[in-house]
C-alpha cells in the first residue's frame, strides 16, 4: 500500500471516530407523523431466487419515412397496454417529445414480460440494462400504478411498480423504502449478497453506486383514471408554450419551514430543529445569486411556546395553511401571478404536510413534555385545490412519506393531479435529517439529509438549468454515506422521487413563433409524387428549433429536420405519394422545452399515368381454338374511370374498347373474323383523361 492510500485511509479512519464522538446517533430525526399498526418483524433467510425474465427485446421506434433525419437519442415511455390504449394524450406526449428532439420508443409489458410485483420491476430495470446504450437511452418516464410489491407481505402491487428495497437493512417496515432510483442505476447489482432483499445499506454495500445512468421520472395511474393522466400530459406539454414565459409567477419562490423538535423535548437535550437556518442558505446561495429580482416568501412557526423570532432570516408571515395558501396563489401581492416555486420543511403522512407545536407549558417547568404538544396541518390532500391551478409549480416536500405509492390521494401526486404542480419531488417513506443547525456541510461529509437533497436540487434546477431528473439524481447521488448514517442516507436517496416529466427544465424562453410560408403553398397542385415540404421557422431567442412533420389524416409521423437555425427554412420529402390525391399535413416546432404547432396545409399531388394494362386474355403466347376470341386486361389507375382501348400490333388496326373502367377492373372487347392457323399480336392503351399507358405486345395463336 503506498503512503498516500495510507495515509489518506487513516485520515478517513480519525475524523468517523471523532465524528462517531461527537454526533452521537439520536441527533437524526425522522419527519414521520406516526401512524398505529405492527411492524412485520422477522428477518427474511431466503435466498435469492431464480428470476424468470420476460424476452428482451427492443420496442420499434415510433418512426416516419425519412430513416437519415432521425434524432439520435431516445426517450423511453414504460407503461401497459391498457395505458397505451386509453390514454388520449398520450400520443400528443408522443409529438411533444419528438419536436424537443427525440425518438421515442414506448414499451408495454409486450416488451418486459407478463410477469408481476417484484418480478415485473425486475424485468423493466433488465430491459433497461440491455437498451440504454444501444438505444442511447437519455430519460425514462413511467406511467403506471406504483405500488411497490413487499417482502414477506400479502398486498396489492401496481402495474408498473417501484421496487421496494431496505437501505437500512433488515426486513421492518420502517427500514423500507419504494424507489424508483432502481430503474436509474443499471450498472451495479442491487442485491449483491444474493438474499433477495434489495439495496441493503450493509449487505449491499459496493453494490449500488447511486451514480444514474439515465433520470427516471412517473406519472402515476391509479385504477383507470385515464383522465386524470391526460390532464397531467396536458400540462406538462403546454407547461412552457404559454406567452407570459418567463412570467413573474417563475421569481416567485415559497419557502414553508414548520418546527421538527424543540431543545430537550421530553428531556431528551437534543438539539432544536426548527427551520431557522435553510433559507438563508437557499436564498444567499441559489437563489438570489441566480437573478436578484427573485422573491421569496418565507414562513416560520410563530404559534406555541417559544416560536422561531421574526427576526428570523427573510422572514414573511407565521407558517399555517391560510398562510401558505394565500402565499402560493397571490406571491407578493393580491393580483401577482402566483408561485414557480415551493419547497416545504414539515413533518408528513401520505396526506399531508404536519406541524409540530408546544401547544402550552403546563408546569411552566421550561421543558417540552408530553402532553404539552398538539398536531396542525400545514396543507391536505382536501385543500390542494384551494391552490391556484393556472401556473403550476415545482414542488420539492421535505416532509416523510408524502409521495407513498401505495395511497393513490398521496399528497405528492394530489398536487400533480390537480394541475397546482407540473412536477413533484416527494419521500415514499420516512426521511431523515440531522437535528439542530443546518448547513450545507451536513450532505457534503456527515450523511444525506433530506433538506441537502433539497437544496442542491435547487441548485441544480435554478441556478445550474439543469433539467428536474438529472437535478434530482445529482443531488442525491453526491451525498455524503458514512458508515453510522448510511442506512438513512441511503434511505433518503431512495425515498425522493419525482413525479412528472424528469426532462423538463424550471426557466425556459416561451415557445417558438408561428411557422410561415408553407410549401407547397397552400392548396397547391400538380405536386410531385415525392412532396418536398418546408416551412420558415423563428424564435425570438434563437435557439436551434426541431422541426416534425406530420400526416394530417392519422397523425402520423413523415420526418424530422433538427437543428434549424432560427429564421432558416426546415424541409423534409414525403415520399411515394399518390397522384391526383389531396394531402393534408402540419408541423410541430420545438426548442427543446416548447412547442408551436402549424395550421393544417393542404396540396395535391399531380395526375399520375394509369399503369401498364396487365394479366391479357388470351394469356401471353397462347393456342386458342375459336376465330373470334374476348380479348381482356386488367388496369389499374388514381382515377376511378379509366378508358381501355384494343389494337391489332401488327396492323395497327383499332379492335374495340371499353369505357369507365374503374381502377383494378378488367376491360374486354371481341376479335372477329380470324382465322385458323394465324398468329395474332395485339395490345391495349389505358387512359385516364390526361395520360395514356400501353400495354406490352401480346400474341396468340388459332
Amino acid at each position: 500500500m503506498s503512503k498516500m492510500k495510507f495515509g489518506r485511509r487513516l485520515y478517513c479512519l480519525i475524523f468517523l471516530i471523532i465524528t462517531i464522538i461527537l454526533i452521537p446517533i439520536s441527533q437524526f430525526y425522522i419527519l414521520q407523523v406516526p401512524k398505529e399498526g405492527n411492524e412485520f418483524n422477522k428477518e427474511s433467510d431466503s435466498k435469492r431466487e431464480e428470476i424468470p425474465i420476460g424476452e428482451l427485446k427492443k420496442s420499434p421506434i415510433l418512426s416516419g419515412n425519412n430513416e437519415d433525419t432521425y434524432p439520435n437519442k431516445t426517450y423511453l415511455i414504460i407503461t401497459t397496454n391498457a395505458i397505451k390504449a386509453n390514454s388520449g394524450m398520450l400520443d400528443d406526449f408522443i409529438r411533444y417529445k419528438q419536436a424537443s428532439g427525440f425518438r421515442v420508443q414506448v414499451i408495454t409489458e409486450d416488451d418486459y414480460g407478463p410477469q408481476v410485483g417484484k418480478l415485473r420491476a425486475i424485468n423493466i430495470r433488465n430491459y433497461l440494462c440491455y437498451n440504454y446504450e444501444q438505444d442511447n437511452i437519455q430519460f425514462v418516464l413511467l406511467i403506471g400504478d406504483p405500488d411497490p410489491d413487499i417482502e414477506g407481505e400479502i398486498d396489492s402491487v401496481g402495474d408498473v411498480p417501484m421496487m421496494y428495497c431496505y437501505p437500512r437493512s433488515g426486513i421492518k417496515k420502517a427500514n423500507g423504502s419504494a424507489t424508483d432510483y432502481f430503474y436509474a442505476d443499471l450498472t451495479n447489482d442491487w442485491d449483491i449478497d444474493g438474499d433477495g432483499l434489495f439495496g441493503e445499506s450493509n449487505d449491499d454495500y459496493g453494490g449500488a453506486d447511486f451514480h444514474a445512468e439515465v433520470p427516471v421520472g412517473r406519472i402515476p395511474v391509479y385504477g383507470n383514471n385515464y383522465g386524470d393522466l391526460d390532464d397531467i400530459l396536458c400540462n406538462i406539454i403546454y407547461h412552457h408554450s404559454t406567452n407570459n414565459e418567463p412570467g413573474d409567477w417563475k421569481k416567485n419562490f415559497l419557502l414553508a419551514m414548520a418546527m421538527l423538535n424543540y431543545y430537550n423535548e421530553t428531556g431528551n437535550e437534543n438539539a432544536r430543529t426548527d427551520g431557522l437556518d435553510f433559507p438563508e442558505h437557499i436564498c444567499e446561495d441559489v437563489i438570489y445569486p441566480t437573478n436578484e429580482a427573485h422573491r421569496v416568501n418565507i414562513l416560520y412557526e410563530r404559534e406555541g411556546v417559544n416560536p422561531v423570532p421574526t427576526a428570523a432570516y427573510g422572514y414573511t408571515n407565521p407558517t399555517n395553511k391560510e398562510n401558505f395558501i394565500n402565499a402560493f396563489n397571490d406571491g407578493f401581492s393580491p393580483g401577482d401571478m402566483g408561485t414557480g416555486f415551493v419547497l416545504w420543511s414539515a413533518h408528513g403522512n401520505d396526506w399531508s404536510a404536519q406541524r409540530w407545536i408546544w401547544d402550552q407549558d403546563d408546569n411552566a417547568n421550561g421543558i417540552p413534555e408530553d402532553g404539552e404538544f398538539k398536531w396542525k396541518s400545514l396543507i391536505r390532500n382536501d385543500q390542494v385545490n384551494e391552490l391556484d391551478k393556472d401556473t403550476q409549480a415545482f414542488f420539492y416536500l421535505a416532509s416523510c412519506s408524502c409521495g407513498y405509492p401505495e395511497v393513490p390521494n398521496n399528497i405528492g401526486y394530489e398536487l400533480l393531479k390537480s394541475g397546482v404542480a407540473v412536477s413533484t419531488i416527494s419521500s415514499s417513506r420516512t426521511s431523515w435529517c440531522k437535528q439542530g443547525i443546518w448547513n450545507p456541510n451536513i450532505y457534503s461529509f456527515e450523511m444525506t439529509d433530506y433538506l441537502g437533497i433539497g437544496y442542491h436540487y435547487m441548485r441544480n434546477l435554478i441556478q445550474q438549468g439543469i433539467c428536474a431528473g438529472w437535478a434530482l439524481y445529482d443531488a442525491t447521488w453526491k451525498g455524503s454515506e458514512l458508515i453510522y448514517n448510511r442506512g438513512n442516507s441511503w434511505m433518503n436517496k431512495m425515498n425522493f422521487n419525482l413525479y412528472g416529466d424528469p426532462h423538463m427544465r424550471y426557466w425556459w424562453s416561451g415557445p417558438p413563433n408561428p411557422p410561415t410560408n408553407p410549401m407547397p403553398s397552400e392548396g397547391a397542385n400538380n405536386v410531385d409524387f415525392n412532396a418536398t415540404l418546408s416551412i420558415d421557422v423563428s424564435d425570438d431567442n434563437f435557439n436551434d428549433l426541431n422541426v416534425v412533420f406530420y400526416d394530417a389524416s392519422d397523425d402520423s409521423l413523415i420526418g424530422y429536420d433538427m437543428d434549424v437555425q432560427s429564421g432558416k427554412t426546415a424541409n423534409i420529402t414525403w415520399h411515394n405519394l399518390n397522384g391526383s390525391t389531396t394531402y393534408q399535413w402540419y408541423a410541430i416546432v420545438g426548442d427543446g422545452q416548447a412547442i408551436t404547432k402549424s395550421p393544417l396545409y393542404s396540396f395535391t399531388t399531380k395526375n399520375q399515368a394509369p399503369l401498364a394494362p396487365i394479366n391479357p386474355s388470351p394469356v401471353d403466347d397462347a393456342e386458342i381454338f375459336i376465330c373470334d376470341p374476348i380479348l381482356s386486361v386488367d388496369v389499374f389507375d388514381d382515377s376511378d374511370e379509366i378508358t381501355v382501348l384494343f389494337y391489332d400490333a401488327t396492323y395497327g388496326n383499332f379492335l374495340g374498347g371499353e369505357f369507365f373502367v374503374e381502377n383494378g377492373g378488367t376491360a374486354s372487347t371481341s376479335w372477329e373474323g380470324l382465322e385458323e392457323g394465324k398468329t395474332y399480336n395485339w395490345y391495349a392503351l389505358a387512359f385516364d383523361g390526361i395520360n395514356t399507358t400501353r400495354s406490352a405486345n401480346f400474341t396468340f395463336k388459332i
